[in-house]
């Protein structure tokens, strides 16, 4: 009984990580044809930060387990952070698709605004909207070191507290 009131924490926790979305693309899909975008607009955003995830090895062990061919198409290049977010995960942006740290960055991150902060001020685009950026690796490049830079200050700043 002592046993499982100390792992019930733990336990919470986890599904808590699991079960947590950060964001739905298709729950943007109306919002995006409204401004007359494709429909794949609605996937860039959330796209763009899973390839961050991709790129830094940041991803959980479910994605490597399950889903390899996900890391292998995306570091070949055959296929985008945001095609894969849309076609391979459905568009959902979840805990479970991250390890540990980089869940708990982006929980900040996003609750924060400070991603779409990013994306607007990285992409100069005013009143456009962030359903806006192209998908390109130029663009992916362009974020991915925003982003790099602020999960570097994240991480100095657990370490100082």
């Amino acid at each position: 009984m002592f046993l499982c009131i100390l792992l019930m924490p733990i336990i919470m926790y986890a599904q808590a990580q699991d079960e947590f979305i950060f964001e739905n693309g298709d729950d943007n899909v109306v919002f995006v044809e409204t401004i007359e975008l494709n429909r794949t607009q609605a996937f860039v955003p959330a796209g763009l930060y899973f390839g961050w995830m991709l790129s830094r090895d940041l991803q959980s062990d479910m994605i490597v387990e399950y889903a390899d061919y996900t890391l292998e198409d995306f570091n070949s290049k055959e296929s985008t952070g945001p095609e894969l977010f849309m076609t391979d995960w459905e568009g959902v942006l979840s805990g479970e698709l991250m390890n540990e740290d980089v869940y708990r960055f982006s929980k900040t991150y996003f609750s924060s605004g400070d991603y779409e902060k990013d994306l607007q001020t990285t992409f100069e685009l005013g009143t456009s909207s962030i359903y806006s950026i192209e998908d390109t690796w130029e663009n992916f490049a362009k974020i991915q070191a925003v982003i790099d830079q602020k999960y570097r200050a994240w991480q100095a700043q657990r370490r100082t507290r």
